[in-house]
């Protein structure tokens, strides 16, 4: 028995944020993880759902011994300005790969 655990990163159908450009996975390339998911050889496979962004903070290792190889790149359908900055900060929602979540303090609830 082959099982998955995949860690789904930003999923929508374009990129939509500063972070996205790091985070995004694209429908097509949700496609092909399911597709290798399928496929995959007995065992547990722990994988990220994220597509093959130039900016990515991920490894596509695991992924791609399962046989997923993304092909999407967030960097395609930002404007040519935004495609020129190589360095965006990592502060706030980007400082943390749990973006937002990582802001709230342990056993409290979200205000």
């Amino acid at each position: 028995m082959a099982v998955i655990s995949a860690r789904i990163m930003t999923f929508e159908a374009r990129p939509s944020s500063e972070r996205s450009r790091s985070t995004w996975f694209s429908p097509d390339d949700a496609v092909r993880l399911i597709e290798a998911a399928a496929q995959a050889k007995p065992g547990h496979h722990v994988v990220w759902g994220v597509s093959n962004n130039s900016r990515r903070w991920v490894s596509l290792i695991a992924g791609e011994r399962m046989g997923f190889r993304p092909a999407d790149d967030a960097e395609k359908y930002l404007d040519p300005a935004a495609r020129a900055d190589d360095a965006p900060q990592r502060s706030g929602e980007m400082l943390h790969l749990g973006g937002p979540f990582t802001q709230f303090a342990l056993g409290r609830a979200r205000q």
